[in-house]
């Protein structure tokens, strides 16, 4: 008889500023109560946790995140207990925001998956001890500034840190029938009728029920494939449950197959962030994909210091504040003034052994209509708010199969396990 498992709380965008240990909201603390009552609390976090000693890179993931120190405590404090960090801001302020973070978060008692001082270390699985068991965790971005990925390490050099990548790339691609593919002479049919793909003049072919061209199909480089697929086996053969979180801005089917393939080499559930909104759920061979629970925390605008290239994108000139800039930036993101950037869920997972048994989702308020102070702070939704937000992700789940209805009287949404 397998043992319980562990339960999980995933959490989706932290782009945290604030101190959170002396909130005394009502609605804030019972979303902490949640956290610290899970076995193991898993966020994205999608900042830096740094004094800014180090270089703003020429380019940043859409601006120059930055956390103090205490930050990593003030997560700790909440129960947090692992953070996935390959994301578009990893790299805001260079190798030395990287290193930096690391340091912070190792001091503060946590798991991070997804950074490290070269890529064999932001590629390595972190692992999280529970009573009820461990939790392995492998984090990659398909989404990042092309000099924010960090390089392997050889015997004679060392690599550079960064994060660990996940890179789509296009190509071209043909099908053609498997009737006509058998008929084919040599070895380009033997490998057709073999099921294994053949070249012809550099055009990718394959046997399948009908003839296909595929001009831009995404995919995942080959490279990125194995290597990430090969950590998410390593993680599985050593943890009691494992996680794949992947962030990913653009989401196209790609990504559908590779949350695919992570679960048959061993992931029990694939964590995606990116998008900024609530995105559907799916499940594959019992496993669940979260495509986006939206954002967890959303305080950019609370930064006060930004590098002069902040400015110049918006062609404001070195008299400049951020009380000019934050205006501009809003508008010209559009995430800043979207509703829809400020209402998501959390996801609560219990595991019976490998098993899903229950995923409850807790709807958020990130609190848009706000003062300043406030807004992107997460708290449990009201019922109002709460019901709304589980029935958009009830609507974008039934499009892939995965059922979600919104109890009432818990206010929150229940997934039935496929």
């Amino acid at each position: 008889m397998p043992k319980a498992g562990p339960s999980i709380f995933l959490g989706g965008d932290a782009m945290l500023t604030e101190p959170w240990s002396e909130i005394d909201d009502p609605a804030f603390l019972r979303l902490v109560a949640e956290m610290r009552a899970a076995a193991v609390t898993v966020v994205n976090l999608e900042t830096v946790i740094h004094q800014q000693t180090g270089y703003a890179q020429p380019e940043c993931g859409g601006t120059y995140m930055v956390s103090p120190p205490a930050i990593a405590t003030e997560l700790k404090w909440a129960g947090i207990d692992m953070l996935a960090c390959a994301n578009n801001h990893a790299f805001d302020y260079g190798s030395a925001g990287v290193l930096e973070t690391l340091e912070h978060v190792a001091e503060a008692g946590l798991a991070l998956a997804g950074t490290g001082r070269d890529l064999q270390a932001a590629r390595a699985p972190a692992f999280f001890g529970s009573d009820a068991g461990t939790v392995g965790l492998v984090s990659m971005a398909s989404t990042f500034v092309p000099y924010g990925r960090a390089s392997a390490s050889r015997p004679d050099m060392h690599g550079r840190p960064g994060l660990n990548p996940l890179r789509p790339t296009k190509r071209i691609a043909a099908t053609l029938p498997a009737s006509v593919a058998a008929r084919l002479p040599g070895r380009f049919g033997r490998q057709l009728a073999q099921g294994r793909t053949a070249r012809f003049f550099g055009l990718r072919v394959l046997a399948a029920d009908q003839a296909r061209l595929d001009l831009f199909r995404h995919t995942v480089l080959p490279a990125d494939l194995e290597a990430n697929l090969e950590a998410i086996g390593s993680a599985a053969a050593q943890a009691d449950v494992t996680i794949a979180s992947i962030h990913a801005h653009i989401q196209r089917s790609w990504l559908r197959r590779f949350a695919h393939r992570a679960i048959e080499r061993g992931a029990d559930v694939v964590f995606v962030q990116g998008p900024h909104e609530v995105r559907a759920i799916e499940f594959h061979a019992g496993k669940p994909i979260f495509y986006s629970l939206g954002d967890f925390v959303y305080q950019p605008h609370r930064i006060t210091r930004f590098p002069s290239e902040m400015y110049e994108a918006f062609g404001l000139g070195p008299e400049a504040t951020v009380r000019d800039l934050w205006p501009i930036w809003e508008r010209g993101t559009g995430l800043g003034s979207k509703r829809k950037t400020f209402e998501a869920v959390a996801a609560v997972l219990q595991f019976d052994g490998r098993r899903i048994e229950r995923i409850r989702l807790l709807p958020l308020d990130l609190q848009f209509d706000a003062d300043a102070e406030i807004r992107g702070r997460p708290r449990l939704a009201d019922a109002r708010l709460g019901r709304k937000i589980i029935e958009e992700i009830a609507a974008l789940s039934r499009r892939r199969g995965t059922i979600v209805r919104y109890d009432a009287a818990l206010n929150e949404g229940i997934v039935e396990p496929a």
